[in-house]
Order: C-alpha cells, then sequence, then structure tokens
C-alpha cells in the first residue's frame, strides 16, 4: 500500500545528483534541515544491505528518532525498511534517481509490503492522520536534496 511519494526534476546529470549521495554515505555532506536532524549510521553504510541507521525527524514539533535498515542499494535505487517505530506495519521506502535528458528525476516513495489483516487495517485507520504528515515530510525532503545538488 502505497503511504506517499514526493519527486522533483533536478537540474543536474544523475552522475551528479549520485556524486552528491555518494557525499552524504561518506558523512561529508549532512542532511540537516528544519524538519530532518541528520541520520547516523549504527553498522555499514548507504551502499552495503543490511547496515543499520537512524534519523532523528521532527513531526507535530517532537523529535522522533526512526531506526531503519538498508535493504537494497543500487546505483540509481537506494530501499530502506522502517524498523522503529511502527516496524511491525512493514514500511519501507525507496529512493530513486533516474536520467531525464540532462536533468535527473529524484523520487522518494515509502509504502507498506504484506502485512497481516490486523496490521492493514491498523495502517489503514492511522493512515488517515499520518498520510498528509509525512507527504509534507517527504516533499520537504526531495525539496532540500534539490536545493543542495543545485548549489554543488
Amino acid at each position: 500500500m502505497k503511504i506517499a511519494s514526493a519527486s522533483a526534476i533536478v537540474n543536474a546529470s544523475s552522475k551528479k545528483v549520485l556524486e552528491y549521495v555518494s557525499k552524504l554515505a561518506s558523512g561529508k555532506k549532512k542532511y540537516v534541515f528544519d524538519t530532518h536532524l541528520g541520520f547516523e549510521f549504527i553498522q555499514g553504510s548507504l551502499y552495503e544491505p543490511g547496515s543499520f541507521f537512524y534519523t532523528r525527524e521532527k513531526f507535530m514539533g517532537r523529535i522522533m528518532r526512526l531506526d531503519f535498515q538498508v535493504i537494497e542499494s543500487k546505483k540509481d535505487r537506494l530501499t530502506f525498511r522502517l524498523l522503529k517505530p511502527y516496524g511491525r506495519y512493514n514500511i519501507h521506502g525507496t529512493f530513486e534517481m533516474v536520467p531525464v535528458g540532462n536533468k535527473t528525476k529524484v523520487r522518494l516513495d515509502i509504502f507498506t509490503k504484506k502485512t497481516g489483516m490486523i496490521e492493514k487495517a491498523a495502517l489503514r485507520s492511522l493512515a488517515v492522520f499520518y498520510k498528509p504528515i509525512i507527504k509534507k515530510q517527504i516533499t520537504k525532503e526531495i525539496k532540500f536534496v534539490e536545493k543542495e545538488i543545485a548549489s554543488i
């Protein structure tokens, strides 16, 4: 079930976008803005499936720690899974970078994979409240990435 998506066409080549993501992965570039307080790897790195990291994000004025695991890592696509909180809902995300001529489309999708009937029902009722909040957050993330890449 799709929860939220955000995308933008960045005025940069896919090579430049990948350079930016590599700087994030190496810690040479910070991923911090008004509602996102950065991320830190607990084990591994952005390009290693099985790696663990966490972010600290502001939702409705509260700072939340979100723990993730890298599920898949390809040159142009990263897939991760939310472990805490709400890990039982099997929430995943993908960040994709797709060449569009001499520009690049960056896209962030948040979705759930198969869950049980009870979890699906609970998620649907929670989604009414959380979808707009998540959509707003990932839209800010994409706008931040777009701005950061433009400044490189």
